[in-house]
């Protein structure tokens, strides 16, 4: 009996305690979204794709039509410098930020991006956010083997990178003429020396350069050549309109590559910014931007496609220790490949 009363006094107060805090998470949207409606606006910049970050916006302005949402576009670098150009001339302009790692910490570290637990990051995991509440990442890319189909049937592809250094793909693999992310995230999970020595031997294949993982994954799909590293989930967009191209799911690691989202420590509309913030996270945000075609870090969103079923991946996160050094490893990465 005094089990029984024990658990019935828990379960009790594990009630009351929920229903209070839904209450509470409740009362807190109410006046952030009676503060959002006087708001009316949104300044929303992002180096990702407007072919994906548009659907999302229409979402969010259709559930908040009182909202308008002022989107701008541009690469991360030019993004970054236009926000450190707006802040000295103190016109505080943006409100939320979707980046690359990099850039969101330089932000961070000059007190230009603002801490903010959204409720919707419950469902995330822990490597996929913040612990201070600084960012949340929305969508990821990997890199990975690609390959095409018609050129090397699937039985014949190789299983891991250290294959890459065989004869048949000598001059038939190709990589960006910038892949400096994944070559330093390469040596820091295999040790600098194995690492470089394993990059030394790559070079001599003579691998095939060009600028952008798109076009790389359009000409591997002509089969321009064999091999090429790209992400997975433009070759599953290729895939469903009947290109040839496939990519390897068993290389050890695959880099993992976060885009992540924060909002403004001087954000003009914080409210609006929050709502956006709660949406993008939320799982009808990562619906609409897994159905674009972006691999989705939600855990209760299904995958693109079962085979990006994170536990079956040996993911391997680029870390900002890589990113800080990024000239350095890009001086390192022309000399070793003499791409320049």
């Amino acid at each position: 009996m005094y089990h029984s009363s024990m658990l019935l006094r828990v379960l009790i107060a594990t009630f009351v305690f929920v229903q209070y805090t839904a209450q509470e998470t409740s009362a807190q949207d109410t006046d952030t979204l009676q503060k959002a409606k006087a708001e009316a606006g949104v300044v929303f910049y992002t180096s990702a794709g407007l072919e994906e970050m548009r659907p999302l916006v229409d979402g969010f302005s259709k559930k908040f039509p009182f909202i308008k949402v002022e989107l701008y576009r541009s690469i991360s670098e030019k993004l970054l410098n236009k926000i450190l150009t707006e802040e000295r001339a103190q016109t505080h302009r943006f409100d939320v930020v979707l980046t690359n790692t990099l850039e969101l910490d330089d932000l961070i570290a000059r007190g230009l991006i603002g801490k903010y637990k959204s409720h919707e990051r419950n469902g995330y995991s822990e490597r996929d956010m913040d612990k201070e509440g600084y960012w949340t990442n929305v969508q990821s890319s990997y890199y990975v083997l690609g390959y095409n189909t018609k050129l090397v049937p699937a039985a014949s592809a190789p299983k891991d990178w250290p294959d890459l250094l065989n004869a048949p793909w000598k001059k038939n693999f190709a990589m960006d003429r910038e892949e400096h992310n994944w070559y330093g995230a390469m040596l820091e999970y295999l040790g600098q020396e194995p690492g470089r020595r394993f990059m030394r031997q790559l070079a001599s294949t003579d691998p095939v350069f060009h600028k952008g993982h798109t076009l790389i994954a359009q000409l591997l799909a002509a089969g321009e050549f064999s091999l090429a590293i790209v992400y997975p989930h433009r070759v599953e967009s290729m895939k469903k309109q009947g290109a040839p191209i496939a990519w390897v799911s068993t290389t050890k690691p695959i880099i993992a590559e976060m885009g992540p989202v924060g909002i403004a420590s001087k954000a003009p509309n914080p409210n609006s910014a929050k709502l956006l913030v709660d949406f993008i996270l939320s799982r009808e945000g990562q619906q609409l931007l897994r159905a674009a075609g972006r691999i989705v870090p939600r855990r209760d969103v299904p995958p693109l496609s079962p085979a990006f079923e994170a536990s079956r991946l040996d993911l391997f996160p680029l870390s900002g220790s890589v990113l800080r050094r990024r000239n350095d490893i890009a001086k390192e990465f022309n000399q070793t490949f003499k791409t320049q």
